[in-house]
């Protein structure tokens, strides 16, 4: 069994710096547990000899894993009832030490090793600093204003961690203090409402005021209504090569192909 045996309570959102394993495992709301009757279902189709690992990479608390471990997961299932046989981490015959996801049998006896690449910009490498961050707006989400709602931009990066609190406190104050009548829902608001720069170190965060609405008013369950980040451009092809790259090393003099199926 992967998730712990309790009554469930907590229906609240997921945090922005809580794990995906630990939010499946502790939300009571009903279409997450739908989720975890899901992946239960596909650990009991996978060879029993890989679960234990495959529900380490799952709880390790590290999203790029989890996210690697799932898809492995579904391909999986996928191919199985599509009436493939797949052996997960075959041992090559060149003898090489990398060991493919798995080694793929059709029904006619023809074989194919498969890779099953998160071909991702995020590694985790900024890890630390995505924590930092998302750690003081998981504490400025946790106390909603009862009129208002905030939107929020973040540009850069802190080298320590910002005082979550304090940045708290300061916009609840900002809010507190703001005449309703700069604050519409009409036409360009997200132009023309109030905001202001909670500027530490590397790190800006723009905060500006949005109306809560009326069937909002004194309901809302946290701050943070809208975020963005800045626009730039997304390279899927770049981790594409790298993982190419690296999922061919090794497998040189191999009679039997290499195939790759990616998750981006």
């Amino acid at each position: 069994m992967i998730f712990t045996e309790y009554e469930r309570t907590d229906t609240s959102p997921k945090k922005l710096n809580e794990p995906d394993f630990a939010f499946l495992d502790r939300s009571a709301r009903p279409e997450i547990g739908v989720v975890r009757s899901f992946v239960e279902r596909l650990l009991e189709a996978y060879p029993q000899e890989e679960v234990a690992e495959m529900v380490a990479r799952l709880q390790s608390g590290n999203g790029v894993a989890f996210r690697s471990a799932g898809f492995e997961l579904l391909i999986y299932e996928f191919l199985t009832r599509l009436g493939y046989k797949l052996k997960p981490h075959p041992v090559l015959k060149n003898g090489s030490e990398k060991k493919p996801d798995f080694l793929v049998t059709a029904r006619d006896g023809s074989q194919f090793y498969l890779e099953a690449v998160l071909a991702t910009e995020d590694k985790g490498e900024n890890w630390s600093t995505n924590a930092m961050i998302n750690a003081t707006l998981d504490i400025l989400n946790s106390t909603p204003h009862p009129d208002y709602f905030i939107s929020i931009t973040s540009k850069g990066e802190p080298t320590t961690q910002p005082a979550g609190r304090k940045i708290q406190r300061r916009v609840l104050s900002w809010l507190n203090a703001l005449d309703p009548s700069t604050v519409s829902r009409e036409g360009n608001f997200l132009d023309t409402n109030p905001s202001f720069d909670v500027v530490h170190e590397g790190w800006t965060l723009n905060v500006q005021a949005l109306c809560a609405g009326p069937d909002k008013v004194e309901k809302t369950e946290r701050l943070i209504g809208v975020s963005s980040i800045p626009a730039g451009f997304v390279d899927s092809w770049t981790p594409i090569r790298d993982n190419l790259r690296q999922c061919y090393k090794g497998t040189g003099h191999m009679k039997i192909s290499l195939c790759n199926i990616y998750c981006i």
